[in-house]
């Protein structure tokens, strides 16, 4: 699922393209609208849809009803139109019909997706980039990244980045006016 509003998926999706080198991939997983094959999900969509103000959006809640967060999920055309105004060509785009992650005895949709950065250029102009997938090339095993190296704190941030808010900005949500 995705935590949080619109700006704040796009302040990710930003982040995550400053990290990459023009080219550079990334792999997503990200929670699909669920409301065809799982009545929940679409009473959970239709009964915060007020509150949320989005479309397949709930309150994530504690077992004492208390909110804990908005939670996302998306069609393929807003996933896709999202990420290539974000800078991204989508390489790659599945759908798949899984046990929800939640909710392991429910269905529930899920995109993997493969996107590189797209250049400044390409992406300026609305034009594909020069992205390729390119098949994965076998190398000797490396080991972990070290703590405290570049790659490490690089890795570290976008994983923060989901969980944690960018700066002060408040975003919608249980609090919010």
């Amino acid at each position: 699922s995705v935590v949080g509003g619109p700006e704040r998926r796009r302040k990710l999706l930003r982040h995550v393209r400053s990290l990459l080198a023009e080219g550079g991939q990334v792999l997503l997983s990200i929670s699909g609208a669920s409301a065809d094959i799982n009545a929940e999900y679409a009473e959970l969509y239709r009964k915060d849809e007020a509150l949320t103000g989005e479309a397949n959006t709930y309150f994530s809640r504690a077992s004492d009803g208390t909110v804990l967060y908005p939670t996302h999920h998306f069609t393929q055309v807003e996933l896709e139109t999202l990420l290539e105004e974000e800078g991204f060509q989508i390489l790659k785009l599945s759908k798949e019909r899984e046990a929800s992650s939640r909710r392991p005895d429910q269905a529930a949709w899920f995109f993997y997706i493969t996107a590189c950065a797209a250049s400044d250029a390409a992406a300026k102009r609305g034009a594909a980039s020069d992205c390729t997938e390119q098949p994965p090339v076998k190398r000797a095993r490396r080991a972990a990244i070290a703590p405290g190296s570049e790659a490490f704190q690089d890795a570290v941030c976008v994983g923060l980045s989901v969980m944690q808010p960018f700066g002060d900005d408040k975003e919608a949500g249980a609090d919010s006016d």
